[in-house]
């Protein structure tokens, strides 16, 4: 009987203990959450300071050529090369003994293409035989959803073919094959088409 009794005691005292256990690991779970919304909430402080701390005009220095810009211009488009860079979102610093001025590994023959497109807010008139090139910029600044081969606005040049349609592709050499009899087979008998 006093063993029935120790072990009732014994098994008392557990689930005792397990209870405050549980407090103690709710509480510690409450706390973490706590500091974790601390945490969230000082670093969007930071990134505000950091962002304004950043004043005009930026100075990017592309492939050793430099280019005066400011702020909102390179702003333009959320989650862009530059949008990102100037956030505060990313610990990018100024070249040292440079304020205001961040160095771009990149080739500067088409840059001044890519900030009047930012300027002018995607208006620009770009020759047939750099366009290739100044996709591949524009892909790697992000300015461009790599999925749109050419955005609806290049539509304007069809007067006959109304704003409101919707341009679908139907055919890709890459993944259909590039025999003129794969292309035939996907794309004649469609109404409205543009092949380029």
């Amino acid at each position: 009987m006093e063993n029935k009794n120790r072990r009732k005691h014994i098994a008392e005292s557990i689930n005792g203990l397990k209870s405050l256990i549980l407090e103690d690991i709710n509480l510690i779970s409450q706390e973490v959450e706590h500091l974790e919304q601390r945490k969230k909430d000082l670093l969007d402080v930071k990134k505000v300071i950091d962002e304004s701390m950043i004043p005009d005009p930026i100075i990017l220095d592309v492939g050793g050529k430099k280019f005066k810009n400011t702020k909102s211009t390179l702003r333009k488009i959320p989650g862009s090369y530059f949008d990102v860079m100037l956030s505060g979102e990313i610990d990018i610093k100024p070249m040292i003994d440079k304020p205001n001025t961040y160095f771009i590994d990149r080739d500067p023959t088409y840059f001044s293409y890519i900030l009047n497109y930012l300027r002018e807010d995607g208006k620009v008139f770009i020759n047939d035989y750099l366009r290739l090139e100044i996709r591949k910029e524009m892909l790697f600044y992000r300015l461009l959803d790599p999925k749109v081969i050419l955005p609806k606005e290049a539509f304007r040049t069809f007067p006959q073919w109304n704003d409101s349609r919707e341009f679908k592709l139907i055919f890709k050499a890459s993944e259909h094959g590039f025999k003129a009899e794969s292309f035939h087979e996907d794309c004649d008998g469609k109404e409205d088409n543009y092949n380029h």
